[in-house]
């Protein structure tokens, strides 16, 4: 626009040469050049408009750019509160002595998949770092407690184990239902985690020399543990025995087992 302006005031100005040039009216001459002058003036305005817009526009920018920052923050401190929610969530689940193979927020995921309409709370009956890996020591402190899951944690770093749903036993046979399943929290191959489940009974073994026992999970001695999963259980992400750890025979960094309580 503004050269079509400096177009017409060129010619204006041309005009108002050839009308002197030429001896024409003083008022023709006046009228040319307040008609310059007015278009002078809108070229000035044009001027203003055009900064303003460009401040308004770098203005918009910043605006722009604060909200993106809010917005941010704002996802930010709702992922924290979820976060912290589920801790929270997780801490109340526990009752008296805190896992030293998973964090807090670990026991919501095994919560949900136990429950049924009720939270479980668990409470650690056996540790077996703390109690030599005894397998008597095991059945004294767990048999007839009723449902309980096992924590494991292998020495090469894998995180896996069991959930039973009935008592263990020292009744030296397989028991159990298709409640119980096995899960891996922390393996190889980067599966989140995941439980295993069964279509069948008797997946479960009480037996006195043994440590806690599911089909494709035996805990026999620190040194002799095998899994042979999947046996019983169901594959469901397809990665085979190497699923829950590398080899069959691991070793055993430590276990814990959890009684399995139902809210009121």
């Amino acid at each position: 626009m503004d050269s079509f302006l400096y177009d017409d005031i060129a010619k204006i100005q041309r005009e108002n040469w050839e009308y002197r040039r030429a001896g024409c009216s003083k008022r023709e001459h006046i009228s040319l050049t307040l008609e310059l002058e007015e278009s002078k003036k809108i070229i000035e305005h044009l001027k203003i408009d055009n900064r303003n817009l460009r401040e308004n526009d770098y203005k918009l920018k910043i605006l722009e750019n604060e909200l993106i920052q809010l917005r941010n923050k704002y996802d930010n401190l709702v992922k924290i509160n979820s976060n912290l929610n589920l801790v929270l969530d997780s801490h109340q689940l526990l009752k008296g002595e805190h896992s030293k193979i998973i964090e807090a927020n670990l026991f919501k995921v095994l919560n949900d998949w136990i429950k049924d309409t009720k939270n479980t709370f668990f409470t650690l009956l056996y540790r077996a770092s703390d109690n030599d890996y005894n397998s008597t020591t095991f059945h004294n402190k767990c048999d007839s407690k009723g449902p309980t899951i096992t924590i494991i944690k292998a020495k090469s770093g894998e995180i896996f184990g069991g959930y039973n749903s009935q008592s263990w036993n020292s009744d030296n046979k397989m028991f159990g239902d298709n409640k119980c399943f096995i899960f891996t929290l922390v393996n190889r191959h980067g599966i989140q985690p995941t439980k295993y489940t069964t279509s069948k009974g008797g997946c479960v073994g009480g037996y006195a020399i043994c440590g806690p026992y599911f089909s494709d999970i035996r805990i026999y001695k620190k040194e002799s543990t095998i899994q042979i999963f999947p046996s019983e259980f169901s594959d469901t992400t397809s990665k085979g025995r190497s699923t829950l750890t590398p080899i069959d025979k691991f070793i055993l960094q430590d276990y814990e087992v959890y009684q399995c309580l139902k809210s009121l």
